[in-house]
């Protein structure tokens, strides 16, 4: 095993193993993407978190919000950092009409955590937890009736 890691240390690359990987299952920072070390979750607000995985980006810095707009970044293919959707650092909507989709490219204020992982700035992280939360509960009031109704028809066997 000592011999394994030895080898593993001299011949490989340790830091690969913490790099992000994109929804093509390359790896940020490496071979076609080196330009594009950092992972950025494109769609953070995605209800199903598999949408949230699926949409996963490389980009070559971590979009920040300049006081009007999310500032533009650049990744590969560049269709992928098209944003459709933008958000201010406080977590409100800047630009986009509807209710974005899973598979929507959000931009939105973000930094890089471990240099490798842009994450939502604090106020727009917190936005987004609320958001997340107030969806669920939504969701368990509307079929409270539903749910309690179930319970009392449930028969004991």
């Amino acid at each position: 095993m000592i011999y394994l890691a030895a080898y593993g240390y001299a011949n490989g690359n340790v830091s690969g193993v913490f790099r992000g990987i994109d929804k093509y299952g390359k790896v940020c920072g490496k071979d076609t993407l080196v330009n594009y070390p950092y992972l950025y979750f494109a769609n953070p607000y995605a209800t199903l978190m598999s949408d949230v995985l699926q949409n996963k980006i490389c980009v070559s810095s971590c979009p920040t919000w300049n006081g009007s707009v999310v500032v533009p970044v650049s990744c590969s293919p560049a269709a992928d950092c098209t944003y459709t959707y933008t958000y201010k650092s406080d977590g409100t909507k800047a630009t986009g009409a509807a209710t974005p989709l899973g598979s929507d490219v959000l931009g939105y204020d973000s930094s890089v955590v471990a240099d490798r992982v842009c994450i939502p700035n604090a106020a727009l992280f917190s936005f987004l937890s609320n958001s997340t939360s107030n969806s669920i509960t939504s969701m368990f009031s509307s079929h409270q009736a539903n749910f309690l109704s179930d319970i009392q028809n449930v028969k004991m066997e």
